[in-house]
């Protein structure tokens, strides 16, 4: 059976910025492909090396070796917080 096409999103945010870009692959490829073929590590240099545990559908983590891409589906590059909840919270009671 050949491989249909799906749409779906490649998306990471910084600060003060965030990109998404629409994909058409193959419903065949996998998580990590889809990323490196969006070529999102071009526009955000601290993509150089992707923590395959830092990554999600719709904000939900997922394991990208045995997921399978669906129509629509929004892959999310998660990045290390820089504060906690927490201390985000003791800085804004602070204030």
């Amino acid at each position: 059976m050949a491989a249909a096409l799906i749409n779906i999103e490649v998306a990471y945010g910084i600060r003060d910025r965030q990109v998404v870009i629409p994909l058409t692959i193959s419903n065949r490829t996998m998580v990590l492909e889809a990323i490196n073929i969006s070529e999102i590590q071009s526009i955000f240099s601290e993509l150089e090396e992707i923590n395959p545990n830092a990554i999600g559908i719709f904000g939900k983590r997922i394991d990208v070796t045995t997921y399978k891409l669906l129509q629509d589906d929004r892959i999310e590059i998660y990045r290390p917080l820089t504060k906690t909840p927490n201390q985000i919270r003791l800085e804004r009671a602070k204030k």
